[in-house]
């Protein structure tokens, strides 16, 4: 499963400019950003047009550090967890959490995690080609972060498609965002 974008920043910040989801991958590479004010500002103005925001591993702390996952449920990293979430008090951290669903925000903890929040995105947003004919019309963007209703949209269709794809690609679809192993990983030190 692929994730490509299809607009570069600079257009996407252009009001003119609409979009269904943000992405925002992490890694730890990406952790100083949470110091850059200017982009920080762009995410959140992103965000804020965004009907769908869905962020793997540390992408949730970038997030966070706009201040729009405030009263949302997120997780992020085991690794780092303990270490940057009481940076982000305002957001009720689920540490027992491959991903989190709340409202349109999609977090997920590492990167395989990712991989099983991407189908459960596949799950929660995919419209059939039949359907999104049948509803040629936009996702609206959701006030203060609220889930908006997809046109089109059938859970049984999508949920289908979902399997049929992880199949597709022999991957077993880990559905339950509790089941999360990794919770109780050693320190990173090795002790």
């Amino acid at each position: 499963m692929g994730i490509v974008g299809t607009i570069s920043l600079a257009e996407a910040l252009r009001e003119d400019h609409s979009f269904d989801t943000l992405f925002i991958p992490g890694g730890f590479g990406m952790m100083p950003l949470v110091w850059d004010l200017m982009l920080l500002q762009q995410i959140g103005q992103l965000v804020d047009r965004a009907p769908n925001v869905f962020t793997v591993c540390t992408g949730s702390i970038l997030l966070s550090a706009t201040g729009r996952l405030d009263g949302r449920q997120a997780t992020t990293n085991k690794r780092l967890y303990d270490e940057v979430t009481p940076k982000h008090p305002g957001v009720k951290w689920q540490k027992r959490a491959r991903w989190v669903h709340d409202g349109k925000f999609l977090t997920s903890s590492g990167v395989t995690a990712g991989i099983d929040a991407g189908f459960a995105f596949i799950a929660n947003t995919y419209v059939a080609p039949e359907d999104r004919q049948a509803h040629p019309e936009t996702q609206k963007v959701g006030l203060r972060g609220d889930a908006t209703p997809i046109p089109g949209y059938s859970r049984e269709k999508a949920l289908k498609f979902t399997r049929m794809t992880a199949f597709g690609l022999e991957y077993r679809w880990h559905s339950d965002p509790a089941d999360d192993p990794f919770v109780d990983l050693p320190p990173s030190d090795g002790s």
